[in-house]
């Protein structure tokens, strides 16, 4: 085996820790009321969103609230399962519309409770970067650094979105 570049190396240290990737347990989201800049602030770091374009924001969760995508606060505060909407949202949005999002959200939380929901939600977020990281890592053994990771990597996404909102649309 050829030894692996400086370059190989950083983004190897960094395919290793992101596979280590998760998000909090049920039970280790708060269970006390939180008022809407503790709850932006605890989302953005659970997501691990550092700049602006992609953090949260009160607007958002307004919106969300207002489009019926996820309940309403209780008296300004938000709860646990506000938490568990607001991550799988944030998560959701970024590869389907919102209105997809909120059908998911219904369906998911008609069969299950929001704890439940959420433990699935969090072990399948835990294997996908998991599964993301070994093609990664399979990129860099057969030599194809940077551009072709890229690539390969943006091309799994997109096949994936593709099948998940044609497979929201044949099941309504």
């Amino acid at each position: 085996m050829v030894p692996l570049t400086e370059e190989e190396r950083r983004v190897d240290a960094y395919l290793q820790e992101r596979g280590k990737k998760t998000l909090p347990l049920w039970s280790e989201l708060p269970d006390i009321d939180l008022y809407m800049d503790q709850l932006t602030s605890l989302v953005n770091r659970y997501m691990g969103y550092t700049t602006k374009e992609r953090m949260l924001t009160a607007s958002m969760v307004n919106n969300y609230v207002k489009m019926k995508v996820m309940p309403a606060p209780v008296k300004k505060k938000y709860g646990r399962e506000h938490l568990m909407y607001l991550i799988v949202i944030c998560i959701l949005k970024q590869v389907m519309p919102l209105s997809s999002v909120e059908v998911v959200l219904r369906d998911a939380l008609e069969r299950t409770t929001p704890g439940q929901f959420y433990e699935s939600v969090r072990l399948l977020y835990q294997a996908a970067f998991k599964e993301a990281v070994d093609v990664a890592e399979y990129m860099i053994e057969q030599g194809n650094m940077s551009v072709s990771m890229t690539l390969a990597l943006a091309l799994k996404a997109h096949a994936e979105q593709a099948l998940a909102q044609e497979i929201l649309e044949l099941c309504p």
